[in-house]
């Protein structure tokens, strides 16, 4: 009874160029990407900033300039025909670049408030008297409630913000 496959797939082969050429592609969104990521982590450690906080700013830019510059795989792609049928093109454009004002508002506001915690754990470390204070400010002090998505973490000790 299920044995048969449905009619349209009776004929569906795949060819060897066509699958050589899929992975060419596959390879080059993959480079692209890992370039991205590698750029974002040596930008983080060079100036020393956050790197969730680089990446939220950096995501942000690319897809303010993937708007700005609407490439053929951007926008048209399937996700990007179907918010344009709903908004039209103009609607598009301020919901990406809404979008793209959170993201990078998001980086902004994350690496500010590490900044400013990191200045008071400086702080609080140089005032304290003996070791035990020093171990305490480490520990139990640092950034409390900072913008985040689920998988960054939402408060970073005085420890960590000054490795």
């Amino acid at each position: 009874m299920f044995s048969r496959t449905p009619p349209d797939l009776d004929d569906a082969s795949v060819s060897l160029a066509g699958l050589g050429g899929a992975l060419k592609i596959m390879l080059v969104v993959l480079g692209a990407v890992a370039s991205f990521i590698f750029v974002l982590v040596v930008v983080s450690r060079w100036l020393r900033l956050d790197f969730d906080a680089v990446f939220w700013t950096g995501g942000g830019a690319f897809l303010l300039a993937m708007t700005l510059i609407r490439p053929w795989w951007f926008w048209h792609h399937p996700k990007a025909l179907f918010v344009r049928s709903i908004l039209t093109d103009t609607g598009a454009i301020i919901l990406y670049v809404l979008l793209t004002g959170s993201m990078i508002v998001t980086g902004v506001r994350r690496q500010m408030a590490i900044n400013r915690a990191r200045r008071e754990c400086e702080v609080a470390v140089a005032k304290a008297n003996d070791v035990h204070d020093r171990v305490r400010v480490l520990y139990e002090q640092g950034a409390r409630n900072l913008p985040q998505s689920d998988r960054e973490p939402r408060s970073l000790t005085c420890e960590r913000l000054l490795e």
